[in-house]
């Protein structure tokens, strides 16, 4: 009995001995590995959220830019210019109407396209509805554009539209005299044209992009409640608000914080054209997905491998132990008195001599 306990003893001794020796170094290796990938994995996905970040303001940008060029060519177009000439003569403007239409019709971009004259009177709008206001003069943005011939404002209501817009003016000079002002062109700018940019982006299940104004002002946010400033921030943290001030700021980059009580992970981007920033948003348990994934395998990996240690050691053990038992009951045995007692080991080994 004491035999039986000495030998499992010895045994359980080995086994931790080469478990320890298998597990330190793998647990050190397994560890650094995983700091490593992990690391990777998540500078990979905020730089790719980053990417799409600036990606999006770029395409936003080039929205606008392409809108300014149109507005600039079209008015210079000579029958947009005669056609405030016309309205004076009480000429019909059929012509011109018509190229409005298509050019409408083929971007698709605006609530109306308006011609005004310099007393802020309208002389067209295509399309054509009852809802047109006649005067435009108490306009903010008639007296911005009279002022620095080409105006593109914030988001406004759209004049006979319960929808938001933008509306981009742009003066129109008379056809010999380039420095008289005959009136205006106005592009009546869909929300949607824009915004568009910004709703389509998805990240996971819970990821999305928003667009923040100045003046802590929600440009598009897909929660409508969410327009105002303090409804974005009444179930966020202070982090939240120190992110808010840094995009007010127009700053470029990333940060953590708590939506309630979900971690969360915020990347933005300011645009040029205008005072907005595209901000990306998503779940950081979805962000870290790949790298739960990488975790997950590793610990796998790690049960497998220390059975395997667990295995192979018992095994390698007991091929020592087994051929000294024998050898300790021999020599019992001829302490005994036993001279002709014969030790038989097949170890393969110098044990077996």
């Amino acid at each position: 009995m004491d035999d039986d306990f000495m030998f499992s003893t010895i045994k359980a001794k080995l086994i931790a001995i080469f478990i320890v020796l298998g597990i330190i170094p793998l647990l050190f290796f397994g560890f650094l590995s995983y700091h490593t990938a992990s690391n990777a994995l998540l500078r990979q996905a905020q730089e790719q959220l980053g990417n799409v970040a600036d990606k999006t303001a770029q395409q936003i940008d080039s929205f606008f830019e392409a809108a300014q060029k149109d507005i600039e060519l079209l008015s210079k177009y000579p029958f947009i210019q005669l056609s405030f000439l016309q309205y004076e003569f009480g000429q019909r403007s059929d012509t011109i109407r018509e190229m409005l239409r298509n050019y409408e019709k083929k971007d698709q971009y605006f609530n109306r396209i308006y011609l005004i004259n310099a007393d802020g009177k309208k002389i067209l709008a295509e399309p054509e509805t009852p809802d047109d206001p006649e005067d435009f003069q108490s306009f903010e943005w008639f007296d911005a554009t009279m002022e620095n011939d080409i105006y593109m404002s914030d988001l406004v209501m759209s004049s006979g539209f319960s929808t938001p817009a933008i509306i981009l003016s742009k003066l129109v000079y008379d056809f010999e005299d380039q420095t008289k002002v005959v009136g205006m062109l106005v592009f009546d700018i869909k929300a949607t044209a824009f915004t568009q940019f910004v709703s389509s982006f998805k990240f996971g299940t819970q990821g999305y992009a928003f667009l923040f104004g100045r003046d802590d002002n929600v440009v598009y946010h897909p929660a409508q409640h969410l327009l105002a400033e303090q409804d974005l921030v009444h179930k966020g943290d202070h982090q939240l608000r120190l992110l808010l001030n840094r995009i007010t700021n127009r700053e470029k980059g990333s940060g953590d914080y708590l939506w309630g009580e979900i971690e969360k992970k915020m990347v933005f981007t300011p645009c040029r054209i205008k005072e907005w920033s595209v901000v990306l948003t998503v779940q950081k348990a979805e962000l870290m997905a790949d790298i739960l994934k990488l975790k997950n395998r590793m610990i796998t990996f790690f049960l497998v491998f220390l059975l395997l240690i667990l295995v192979v050691s018992t095994l390698f053990v007991k091929s020592i132990t087994h051929p000294i038992g024998f050898l300790i009951a021999g020599a019992r045995a001829i302490g005994n008195g036993d001279l002709f007692h014969v030790i038989e080991i097949k170890s393969g080994d110098e044990l077996q001599g």
